[in-house]
């Protein structure tokens, strides 16, 4: 199976307000699981958009600061490039 973790642990907090997902197989986008210093980010909290058929946008309307940004389960093997902004 295609099964794996990524986690980034930034030097200090941050407030995260968008990341960028690029993979190399468009059926893994929407399998990536996203959590905040260990919680689980809800679609309340963040909204993904698929850009193109490889590319995910992940926006965070509402002040989310972390430390550590997990990526769980199917796709992670898959990710090609990862971009966060603040």
């Amino acid at each position: 199976t295609n099964t794996g973790n990524l986690t980034v642990t930034l030097n200090m907090i941050y407030p995260i307000t968008w990341i960028r997902l690029i993979v190399n197989e468009a059926d893994q986008l929407h399998v990536i699981k996203l959590l905040f210093n260990d919680t689980q980010v809800s679609g309340t909290t963040c909204s993904k958009t698929v850009i193109q058929d490889r590319t995910m946008d992940i926006i965070c309307d509402d002040f989310l600061a972390a430390k550590k940004i997990s990526f769980l389960q199917n796709g992670v093997n898959a990710l090609c490039s990862l971009y966060i902004s603040g």
